[in-house]
Formats: C-alpha cells, structure tokens, sequence
C-alpha cells in the first residue's frame, strides 16, 4: 500500500474516532444530594428520580421527583423539616456543534413542606403546599464516547433562587452512567452522585 493510502486511512479512521454525537435526550436518573443551607443547622438529605424522554427533533418532556429531609436532634428542643416535589417540564434543544446543544426547560410542579417542633415532651407541626414553576437554561456537551457535561442555572419562582448547576456524567457500561453534580448560589450548596440509564 502506498503512503498515500496509508495516511489518507489513517486520517478517516481518526476523524471518525473524533466524531461525538449528540447528547441523548431519552434517559433515566436517580440521585442522592447532600445540600447545606445557611439557614438550617444540619444539612439537607435529598433524593430525586427523574426520567427524559424525546418527543419530536428538538422537544422532550421531563418528569421527575425529590424528596428533601432535614432532622436536627437537639437535646432540648428537636427539628424536623421535610419537603417534597413532583413536576413536569417541556423542554426545547438546540444544537450549536457536532457534540453540543444548549436547551432551555419550563417546569411546573407540586411541593409540599412539613416542619416540626419538639421540646419539653410537647410537638408542634406545621404543613403547606402549593403548585409553582421554574426555568432552566444550559447545555450539554458529550465530551467523548464515555464523557458528557451539563451545565446549568434555574430559577424558581415560589423561593425565587437562582441556582446554578453541574454535572458529569460518566458511561461506565452502555447503557449506565455515573453522575456527579454540584449546585449553589450564596446560600445554598450541593454535591451529588447517582447513575443514569440511557436508552
């Protein structure tokens, strides 16, 4: 074979190495997320799933819930806050190169909040719900076959926190992944970890 051919299979075989598609809109999440707040005195235990589907070029749909945990068991006096929520949100993509897209996502969910109060052998709890929504606007990026970055912020309209947000997530075997993500803004912190299933 002569030079030429060599270095012009050479070439086709990196390009096509090179190449990365685009990032999946069809996939399955769980997670777990240690959150610190400056207003609580013990950290938040938060666990989410959430499942994104594709509905057209373009379009998915995102639904998904969390739960939210907060126990603070003082000696004279005992705090328990718990939350949770369940949405759903249309979101649209828009590539801007071979391997990256930025989306934007309208979400519209149902929170409810409990908080108790313990001391001197007395409790007083105190519940409330309510429907809201937020917006989200990012990107995604697959980095390689096995390496895809999200990056992110929302804001929600009931706390009316921004916070940004970012995760990775790393293909251990087809179809799995494992996530790892961090979020804030001034007064709230998170990292997380879970596993992702692609289909």
């Amino acid at each position: 074979m002569s030079r030429n051919r060599i270095l012009a299979a050479l070439a086709v075989g990196c390009s096509a190495g090179a190449q990365a598609a685009q990032p999946a809109w069809n996939h399955a999440d769980v997670r777990y997320a240690y959150l610190d707040a400056d207003f609580a005195a013990a950290p938040f235990h938060v666990f989410s799933a959430a499942s994104t589907f594709a509905v057209a070029d373009r379009l998915h749909l995102r639904c998904d819930a969390r739960t939210a945990t907060f126990v603070d068991d003082d000696v004279a006096v005992g705090v328990a806050l718990e939350g949770g929520s369940a949405g759903i949100a249309l979101g649209l993509s828009l590539p801007v190169s071979a391997n990256a897209s930025l989306y934007g996502r309208f979400r519209v969910d149902y929170t409810r909040a409990s908080a108790s109060v313990s001391a001197s052998g007395r409790t007083f709890a105190v519940s409330e719900d309510g429907t809201g929504f937020d917006a989200e606007l990012g990107a995604r990026a697959v980095i390689s076959d096995r390496l895809e970055v999200q990056v992110a912020a929302v804001h929600d309209n009931v706390s009316g926190d921004t916070v940004a947000d970012a995760v990775l997530a790393v293909r251990l075997a087809d179809p799995l992944a494992l996530t790892v993500g961090v979020a804030g803004n001034g007064d709230l912190r998170s990292v997380g970890v879970g596993l992702r299933v692609y289909w």
